[in-house]
């Protein structure tokens, strides 16, 4: 098992693009609220595929408690930590858990190497590390006490991950909530099982790393093969997260979080 790294809180928040990417801000975020709760180093669970990972609770719950499980990824050279503060103010009560790969990238962690989004090595490693999340959620929510299936949600990488997961796994999840999420092609399959989880996501329409044009095509093409998927998108904001995007964001995932635990 591995023994659990205290992430530091950090600033980097980065997105594969096809050029040698560049440093760029975090998850911006507006009109926090002052409540948050610090994320909180956990043990590893039991059994399964295992991931360092910081935990928090939100909506004034204890960790004790039986809450909806929320797997939160961070994008390209970001930690943890620093993608816990994208959080801050969560309404409903939940436990977030934030893993991180053993990759580094930079100052932060990587999910897969960046690269062309299209190539068939990079939906292989979308497609296998979506896998590895699904049974480090499964393995977790047997370890703490969970309501409902788990939630997926990233941002950048995280959110090709969340994408990706709610697409191949929605059977095994609750919902995905991507946020400046991409996706190759070639894994929009040629119908939705049944009983997928729902997948929303959010994209600003400024967004010049990870354009929302292909991500919209993407989002297309999976309700036209049967997904229930749908994409908010935000004029003129960039690869961030605007306060109008957050709200809506929180406000899925609240609803999701109250589903879970009826």
């Amino acid at each position: 098992m591995r023994t659990l790294r205290v992430v530091a809180f950090g600033l980097a928040a980065l997105v594969g693009c096809r050029s040698a990417p560049a440093p760029e801000p975090p998850p911006k975020t507006t009109a926090q609220a002052p409540d948050r709760v610090a994320p909180a180093p956990a043990p590893a669970p039991a059994g399964g595929e295992t991931f360092d990972f910081v935990e928090l609770v939100t909506g004034g719950a204890s960790r004790g408690d039986r809450l909806p499980l929320v797997i939160a990824l961070h994008g390209l050279g970001d930690r943890p930590a620093a993608f816990a503060r994208a959080f801050d103010g969560f309404p409903a009560r939940a436990r977030f858990v934030l893993p991180h790969d053993d990759a580094t990238y930079l100052d932060g962690f990587a999910w897969f190497p960046p690269g062309d989004r299209e190539s068939p090595d990079a939906a292989r490693r979308l497609s296998d590390m979506s896998g590895r999340l699904v049974r480090f959620a499964e393995a977790l929510a047997k370890e703490r006490p969970t309501a409902g299936r788990p939630i997926f949600t990233g941002f950048s990488q995280g959110g090709a991950l969340s994408l990706v997961t709610g697409v191949l796994h929605g059977r095994e999840i609750g919902a995905a909530f991507p946020v400046g999420s991409f996706m190759a092609a070639s894994l929009v399959p040629s119908a939705a099982p049944p009983g997928n989880a729902p997948i929303e996501g959010f994209h600003g329409l400024a967004d010049t790393l990870v354009p929302f044009g292909t991500t919209s095509e993407r989002y297309a093409a999976l309700r036209a093969a049967g997904f229930r998927a749908t994409i908010h998108s935000y004029p003129g904001v960039p690869h961030q997260i605007s306060g109008e995007e957050r709200a809506d964001w929180f406000s899925a995932l609240a609803r999701a979080c109250g589903e879970a635990s009826k």
